[in-house]
């Protein structure tokens, strides 16, 4: 019965603690981080995404999106930033080099918050692939921006005919939550008051 009291209080005077606050923080965060949820606009078409792999027909080079997404709640922009350049000469004004557009052939997945918070500051990514299954890695030692595979694992779609929704979950996000409980911060985003 001593040793339950004495666990008793361990545990309520842990709870004013600041780094248990701070833990507590960063599991919920590290869980909003999860979950893609977004109305968007400009959004055009339909894509299914499995990390870089996937894609449709799209049209959103536009699109403007507010939700929770990659760990950033708020405004984000779903395509347009920067040129595909794959087929296609730099400078090309085909919507085929344009990143956010999907045709089959080739296909583009962006994200990059508005006014992001330091956690969520580096959690912009691009997908894109040709023929839905060919990922395009990072080309080494290039001088040429190239757009290129760096999102984490996630499962997302969107759909939209002008305005749309964007639904999805982050597998990376995830397994940084389960590892989270033993204090290992995986994605480096636990970032302390």
């Amino acid at each position: 019965m001593k040793l339950l009291k004495t666990i008793t209080c361990l545990c309520l005077l842990s709870i004013n603690c600041s780094s248990s606050k701070n833990y507590t923080k960063h599991r919920i965060q590290d869980f909003g981080d999860t979950i893609t949820i977004g109305l968007e606009k400009d959004n055009v078409g339909v894509s299914v995404w499995v990390w870089c792999l996937g894609g449709g027909l799209t049209n959103n080079e536009r699109s403007v999106g507010i939700g929770i997404r990659n760990g950033h709640m708020g405004i984000y922009q779903a395509g347009g930033y920067g040129e595909i350049r794959i087929l296609q000469p730099a400078g090309s004004r085909s919507s085929m080099n344009r990143m956010g557009n999907s045709n089959f052939l080739i296909n583009s997945n962006q994200h990059r918050p508005f006014k992001a918070s330091e956690r969520a500051k580096d959690k912009s990514s691009d997908a894109v692939n040709m023929v839905l299954f060919v990922p395009i890695p990072k080309i080494p030692d290039s001088n040429t921006r190239v757009a290129h595979c760096n999102s984490d694992l996630t499962l997302e779609t969107s759909l939209g005919l002008y305005y749309g929704i964007r639904l999805g979950i982050n597998l990376t996000e995830i397994f940084d939550l389960v590892l989270g409980f033993a204090k290992i911060d995986l994605m480096q985003d636990d970032i302390d008051d």
